[in-house]
C-alpha cells in the first residue's frame, strides 16, 4: 500500500508539471507567450 501511494503521488507530481506546459503549447507557439500561459495555468 506505501508503494502505492509514493506511486501515485510521482504520476501526479509529473502530470502537474507536464500539462500545463502541454496545454500552453497548443494555443501559442511564441516560447515566451509558452511560459507565461504555463506559469497561468499551472498557478
Amino acid at each position: 500500500v506505501v508503494m502505492l501511494i509514493r506511486v501515485v503521488g510521482l504520476i501526479l507530481v509529473i502530470a502537474l508539471l507536464t500539462i500545463p506546459a502541454s496545454i500552453a503549447g497548443q494555443f501559442t507557439y511564441s516560447l515566451r507567450k509558452m511560459m507565461v500561459v504555463g506559469c497561468l495555468l499551472g498557478a
